[in-house]
């Protein structure tokens, strides 16, 4: 996932004058929201979260992911029409069950 979003957005960032800095930052962030959502996922694995947990958890990460994503396609590939709508609801969905999963993790445990 993280090589097909940086195979995507990073020739834009590169091409673009004003973005062009942001090249390097971009992979590293890229690279964060990878792991993070690796992170959430490997929870369904874990024997020490429960079933619920661990799916809220990774069904977040998911979410999380896919709204930075798409920010990032908005902003660097192409505007979207209603773009910040559409990249806010999974990114407060993707934080919701991020920290649901969380806390019901550590209170049946």
């Amino acid at each position: 996932a993280w090589m097909v979003l940086v195979a995507l957005v990073l020739p834009h960032v590169k091409r673009s004058p004003g973005h062009r800095k942001m090249a390097g930052p971009v992979g590293v962030y890229a690279a964060a929201m990878c792991l993070m959502t690796f992170s959430a996922l490997f929870t369904l694995w874990r024997p020490d979260w429960t079933l619920s947990a661990a799916v809220l958890a990774a069904n977040g990460g998911l979410l999380f992911f896919f709204s930075d994503a798409l920010l990032a396609f908005d902003r660097f590939i192409q505007p979207l029409p209603y773009a910040r709508l559409f990249v806010r609801i999974p990114y407060h969905l993707g934080q919701l069950g991020l920290v649901a999963g969380a806390l019901l993790a550590l209170t049946s445990g």
